[in-house]
C-alpha cells in the first residue's frame, strides 16, 4: 500500500539507508526484455553472456503480471527519489542479460526512467558511490589528486542519458585509451570464450 511504502522509505530516508535498485536485475527476474543496445551487445559478446535463452525464447508467453511488478517496482522506486532516499547505481554483475559495463548504461536510463534526472543518475554511480565508500578525497569527482579515471563522451548525456554509450576515449589509471585502443579491447571482448 502507498502508505506503508511511504512510512518505510521515510525510515530510510531518516536513518539514510542507501538503495541500490539494481533495476537491470529486476528486469531480468520480470522478464522484461533489455534495451535494443544491451541486446546487440549480448550478440557482439557471447563469451560474456551467461547462456540465458536468447530473448526470443526468454520473453515468450504471459508476461502481463511480471511486467505489472516490475512497473510497480519503478514506481516505488520513483518515490524513493522524490522523498530523498540516497540512490546508488548499481547492476548485480553479470549474468542474464547483465552484461559488464553495457548494462550500467541500462542502468542509468532506467534509473532517468524512474524519476532521476540525467545529472542524479551519473552522480548514483559517481559521487555518490564514492560518498558511500567513504572515498569522496580520491574518487567520484574530477578533481587535483583524484584517481584519473574517466570515461569521456562524444554527446552530452545530461541532454540524453543514453548518451553515455557514446564513448570517445578512456582513461584507466591515468593512461589514455582512444577510439582505436578501444575498437581493439572490444575486439578482444568480442572473442573471449
Amino acid at each position: 500500500s502507498d502508505p506503508r511504502t511511504d512510512s518505510v522509505i521515510a525510515v530510510f530516508r531518516t536513518q539514510e539507508t542507501w538503495q541500490t535498485p539494481t533495476l537491470v536485475m529486476l528486469r531480468d527476474i520480470r522478464l522484461v526484455p533489455p534495451s535494443a543496445e544491451l541486446a546487440a551487445d549480448l550478440r557482439r559478446y557471447p563469451g560474456l553472456s551467461s547462456g540465458e535463452p536468447s530473448t526470443d525464447v526468454r520473453w515468450a508467453g504471459d508476461t502481463a503480471l511480471s511486467h505489472q511488478l516490475y512497473r510497480r517496482e519503478l514506481a516505488i522506486l520513483g518515490r524513493m527519489i522524490q522523498q530523498g532516499v540516497p540512490i546508488l547505481a548499481g547492476t548485480d554483475g553479470p549474468g542474464g542479460t547483465r552484461l559488464p559495463g553495457s548494462s550500467l548504461h541500462d542502468e542509468l536510463a532506467l534509473l532517468v526512467e524512474a524519476g532521476m534526472s540525467p545529472l542524479q543518475a551519473l552522480q548514483a554511480a559517481t559521487r555518490d558511490a564514492a560518498r558511500f565508500l567513504g572515498r569522496q578525497d580520491s574518487l567520484g569527482t574530477v578533481a587535483a589528486g583524484k584517481a584519473a579515471d574517466l570515461v569521456l563522451l562524444s554527446a552530452d548525456p545530461l541532454a540524453d542519458i543514453r548518451n553515455t554509450r557514446r564513448i570517445a576515449g578512456v582513461v584507466a589509471r591515468g593512461k589514455y585509451y582512444g577510439p582505436a585502443a578501444l575498437d581493439s579491447l572490444r575486439a578482444l571482448a568480442a572473442g573471449a570464450p
